[in-house]
């Protein structure tokens, strides 16, 4: 037998057949072998990766096939069912001829609550089956902003009331029309509550009268903190440390109740002020100017793409939800999915955020509401 050469050049004895590997060689297919194991680790890693990657793009698509529960036919279907006795107790409050609320039916004998701030002149009532009737204010209540009316016509559905803590957060709500159609669906957001007023913000229709002046509370009644350059208030003579008290011949006690009666005037007209200056009684005449659009980041974001209630603070209690309700729908029932009323809707107040009066606060006020509350006689 002849030697063999190792490759660390000694000489080894090989047995016939078979080759001996030195440990230089060894080590190499050893460490091939490591490398094969890696990278077969590797590929395993990327295509399980694929595998995960592929089935969300699945999900993702599936979820793009499936119709907003708001317009889903089905849903939409199952909607208008679980509203329809509430949407006969609804209708169509018309003010020259064009509906600025819907109105909910309270009582049999013609008693119609509706959205008082959005009724502004003699309103008719348009029932589902059609019919016209004109409406008679019966009362008001304005820190609800709600009004009473009735019609001369008996036999009409009230609506079956419900507690609204019955509908916790997360509950479906719905809000029909008088047709039977769905005005929109969502979800409780927020608990009943208390909406703090705003201020000036709080009516931000450009057709309400503008003075141009910041407010805030005392004793005496809503002070003049800031005067707008070049406003209207600035120009009738109004100064800082001025405390309003009373406007067009109404007593305001708060910056809230003078919000609710300069509502009532239209950019043009003329209202005489009672200032209290210096402990003395001061009049002043305001030509109201058109409120400016100049709304701060946060309320241009609130109202992106959506036509806000006039009125949609200063609430004592209400019960949010994120239905996209218009301001001409507010005024009607607000609906559990068992067909109750839990409330009535109030104001549009942001982009996801909307009001309704619970049902237990509007069966306490309905009383006084029929005993003319809030309405000179």
């Amino acid at each position: 037998m002849k030697p063999a050469l190792s490759f660390a050049g000694s000489a080894t004895v090989a047995p016939v057949g078979e080759r001996e590997m030195c440990p230089r060689e060894m080590r190499r297919r050893t460490d091939g072998r490591f490398a094969w194991r890696i990278w077969a680790g590797w590929m395993a890693l990327v295509l399980a990766a694929q595998l995960v990657l592929a089935g969300g793009l699945l999900q993702a698509q599936n979820r793009s096939t499936v119709r907003p529960y708001r317009t889903d036919p089905q849903l939409q279907a199952a909607w208008r069912s679980a509203a329809s006795a509430a949407a006969k107790s609804a209708v169509q409050i018309l003010v020259n001829d064009e509906q600025v609320a819907l109105g909910t039916v309270v009582s049999a004998d013609g008693y119609i609550l509706t959205k008082a701030s959005e009724v502004k002149g003699p309103a008719t009532v348009k029932l589902p089956d059609g019919r016209e009737l004109e409406a008679r204010v019966i009362g008001r209540d304005d820190a609800y902003d709600l009004l009473l009316l009735r019609v001369p016509v008996r036999g009409l559905p009230p609506v079956n009331w419900a507690n609204s803590q019955t509908a916790a957060v997360g509950s479906w709500v719905i809000a029909p029309r008088p047709n039977g159609e769905v005005a929109t669906v969502g979800v409780v957001s927020v608990a009943t509550r208390q909406v703090p007023a705003r201020g000036p913000g709080s009516y931000p229709n450009p057709n309400v009268g503008y003075m141009g002046v910041t407010l805030a509370p005392s004793e005496d009644g809503p002070v003049v903190t800031e005067v707008a350059e070049g406003s209207p208030a600035q120009k009738a003579g109004l100064r800082r440390g001025d405390v309003i008290y009373s406007l067009a011949g109404q007593r305001v006690r708060n910056p809230d109740q003078l919000l609710d009666v300069l509502r009532d005037f239209a950019p043009g007209q003329t209202v005489r002020l009672v200032l209290l200056r210096d402990q003395e009684f001061v009049e002043k005449e305001v030509t109201l100017g058109k409120r400016p659009m100049d709304f701060s980041r946060a309320e241009f974001q609130n109202r992106l793409g959506n036509q806000l209630s006039e009125k949609r603070s200063g609430f004592p209690i209400v019960l949010q939800h994120d239905g996209v309700i218009r301001p001409q729908d507010c005024g009607g029932p607000l609906v559990n999915l068992d067909g109750q009323v839990i409330g009535i809707n109030i104001a549009r107040a942001g982009r996801s955020e909307s009001y309704a009066i619970p049902a237990e606060v509007i069966q306490k006020l309905l009383p006084q509401l029929i005993q003319g509350k809030g309405v000179s006689r």
